[in-house]
């Protein structure tokens, strides 16, 4: 109890329901909502948004991003005949989105899931502006227990049916609850590298370098480019992956993840 304690104060939610991993959380939302269409972004999403929807019987439609951050007139524009919209914060682990932005939009119209796997406990979560957030404690997230989940909801209707997917180990209650406890000082030193590592490649094209993340996305046009960050990368340390990749963007670039980083 003292976990879901603890997450309904990071969520700023009435309701936590914990799950086996963030996927059963999504699949949670998506089984109780009963909706036909949902929207997810057209990159910088995760995997599960593009087929947990088609196999619970949802029409999946993309919103227009730039490089993961919500188009917002294109939001306007499909939002009014969807029944929710998935999205996460931040775009890709790397750039934050204009939640409030996205909330007045969507509210009234479809119902908002916040993934803050890569925010919960940070200042780019602000509950007010989700009607639910799902988040993954799985390996390399903040909250790394490498299994587990949450959905978190203030709606007293949708308690009863989101009970029906609660499932959690509790053999990883210690280790969540250590997880937990580190949260401000692991985004504390997120912010220290991501700083960093903007400033050491400023010459080269970051995708959106003043917007806040725990990683960072570096485009690269020619081979050797390419290598050059790559021997920037392994010379200090830090892990990355190869884009284009709809968790990321879709573009020739390289993510440096330095939510994998051991930080305490």
């Amino acid at each position: 109890m003292e976990n879901e304690s603890k997450l309904k104060q990071l969520s700023g939610k009435k309701h936590i329901i914990l799950t086996p991993s963030g996927d059963h959380a999504i699949k949670a939302v998506f089984s109780i909502l009963k909706g036909k269409k949902c929207l997810i972004p057209d990159q910088a999403g995760w995997l599960s948004y593009r087929k947990l929807p088609l196999k619970l019987g949802y029409e999946v439609e993309e919103v227009k991003t730039d490089f993961g951050i919500i188009d917002l007139e294109d939001l306007k524009k499909k939002a009014k005949n969807s029944d929710c919209f998935i999205y996460q914060q931040p775009a890709g682990y790397f750039a934050e989105q204009d939640t409030e932005a996205i909330y007045e939009i969507c509210k009234e119209k479809c119902i908002v899931i916040m993934d803050i796997a890569g925010s919960i406990g940070s200042r780019l979560y602000n509950p007010k502006f989700c009607d639910i957030a799902v988040c993954s404690f799985g390996k390399w997230k903040p909250i790394d227990v490498g299994y587990g989940g949450c959905l978190a909801f203030d709606d007293d209707m949708l308690n009863e049916s989101a009970k029906e997917f609660e499932e959690f180990d509790d053999k990883y209650a210690e280790k969540l609850a250590e997880q937990i406890s580190l949260l401000n000082n692991k985004y504390k030193k997120y912010s220290e590298i991501t700083k960093k590592i903007k400033k050491d490649l400023s010459t080269y094209e970051i995708i959106h370098p003043t917007l806040s993340g725990i990683s960072v996305v570096v485009k690269f046009t020619s081979q050797g480019e390419k290598e050059k960050l790559i021997n920037y990368c392994r010379g200090n340390g830090l892990e990355f992956t190869l884009c284009p990749r709809y968790i990321r963007v879709l573009d020739n670039a390289i993510s440096i993840e330095v939510k994998r980083l051991k930080v305490m």
